[in-house]
């Protein structure tokens, strides 16, 4: 019987990586050594190698000819996973626009009326008036 080696998604050190799993064996473990760019994870405690379409296609390869049955099921029909993004916090707006001098509440009222007017997206005027505002607040100082 074959030995299975799964592959699935991991981000590690801010990257994301090909996680290499499989039940313990010298050879095995020999053998996935010898893989280009294989490290070991301490913290995850496994192999790893960096994720891109090419090492993915290349390592299966590798373990195929190694008559190893290689389980990807985790990345068909994944063109690539998104690695998590920590959330930025905005300053509060309204506290920022109270701040502002009345010459610059008239500028910033007069971009998103020609936002408005150039028929951008409401979404688009608020983002774009408050990275105006926040430049305002910072120049009001």
């Amino acid at each position: 019987m074959k030995t299975v080696i799964t592959l699935q998604r991991l981000e590690h050190q801010g990257e994301l990586q090909i996680k290499l799993e499989f039940a313990y064996n010298i050879d095995v473990k020999d053998f996935v050594k010898r893989f280009p760019g294989v490290k070991w994870s301490q913290t995850n405690t496994c192999f790893y190698v960096l994720y891109s379409a090419k090492n993915l296609h290349d390592l299966f390869g590798y373990l195929q000819t190694g008559g190893y049955y290689v389980d990807y099921s985790a990345f068909k029909a994944v063109s690539k996973p998104k690695l998590s993004t920590p959330k930025i916090e905005r300053p509060e707006g309204k506290q920022l626009y109270r701040e502002l001098s009345p010459e610059h509440k008239q500028l910033l009222k007069d971009f998103t009326t020609y936002l408005h007017g150039k028929r951008m997206s409401q979404s688009t005027v608020s983002g774009y008036g408050h990275f105006i505002l926040r430049f305002l607040a910072k120049v009001n100082l």
